[in-house]
């Protein structure tokens, strides 16, 4: 007999994106400009999706689907058009996290991390989770916390974690990773050449050069970030932030504007804009970007392309 199933669907539209779960009680997961918010779909998805909101869903075994919607949801949410998805698990892999990815749209999959060991969940038939990672294309939904390894169809081990700079999340230019040049040995070979008498040729003379230029000021640097560089604050910090990470804050700025700085984290400001709006220095912006990157706050927004029509990035 069959093992029963139960349905994932999946909504997304320009400005939010929904799951609902299939489960005994049923659950919706709705993120918006503040974040998660999950419930029971009459509670946080009364008014249903639009009508222009694109539509996809996913069968997996009931139980599955039950234990999902029992963790806890976290970050943002993604699309595959705007995220490396393999940097993106790499990134969960090397902080060894435990956590279940769910890849919701044309070409779905379900991941599984646990401790930072990765395992495939669907397609349950993929032979390697290389393969999957390269293939799947849809929204992205973290969810923290690990499924017992039983209810797991465990793929052939992925590569080791690529090297990977901030985790992305959405919009600027993709970071490049910086490959060493291979030496090549050239051997200098001798070459007989006859000799051959020149004649004497004066040296044409040479106008004086122009005095140099003084040197051009140095542009302001942010630390180790670059100026045009985007970052997106997680959800909800803006509103909750830790009182550490807060009194760490206050240390670098103590002119109450670090709130309006986090504010504008959203990816559409670069730092050199967030300067420019804050009044902040460089080293300022530098210092408070570094403080929240160490404690997993803020992560660099980078894009590859433009989403599919209908698939804009929530905002």
């Amino acid at each position: 007999m069959a093992a029963a199933t139960a349905r994932i669907t999946h909504y997304a539209w320009s400005g939010g994106v929904a799951a609902i779960f299939e489960a005994s009680t049923p659950c919706a997961a709705v993120f918006g400009p503040s974040g998660w918010h999950v419930g029971a779909p009459d509670t946080v998805f009364a008014d249903g999706p639009p009508a222009r909101a694109e539509a996809a869903q996913l069968r997996l075994p009931k139980d599955l689907v039950e234990r999902i919607a029992s963790l806890e949801f976290a970050g943002a949410a993604l699309h595959t058009d705007f995220v490396h998805l393999d940097r993106y698990i790499a990134r969960l892999q090397s902080d060894q996290a435990s956590a279940v990815v769910l890849v919701l749209g044309p070409k779905p999959a379900v991941l599984n991390l646990n401790g930072g060991a990765l395992a495939v969940i669907e397609p349950a038939s993929a032979a390697t989770s290389g393969a999957v990672i390269k293939q799947a294309r849809g929204w992205i939904i973290v969810i923290t916390g690990s499924l017992q390894a039983q209810t797991v169809s465990v793929a052939t081990p992925a590569p080791e974690p690529i090297a990977v700079v901030e985790a992305a999340l959405v919009g600027a230019a993709p970071v490049e990773v910086e490959v060493p040049a291979t030496k090549v040995a050239v051997i200098d070979e001798a070459v007989a050449t006859p000799e051959i008498a020149q004649p004497e040729i004066a040296p044409p003379e040479i106008a004086p050069l122009p005095p140099a230029a003084p040197p051009r000021e140095l542009e302001a640097v942010f630390g180790r970030f670059a100026g045009e560089a985007r970052y997106l604050l997680s959800p909800n910090v803006a509103e909750n932030l830790p009182s550490d990470v807060a009194a760490e804050l206050a240390g670098i700025v103590s002119n109450g504007v670090t709130g309006t700085m986090l504010r504008l984290l959203d990816g559409a400001h670069t730092l050199a804009e967030i300067a420019a709006q804050t009044g902040l220095t460089p080293a300022q912006v530098g210092g408070i970007l570094e403080a929240l990157i160490s404690h997993r706050l803020a992560f660099k927004y980078v894009s590859r392309s433009r989403p599919a029509a209908g698939a804009s990035a929530a905002r």
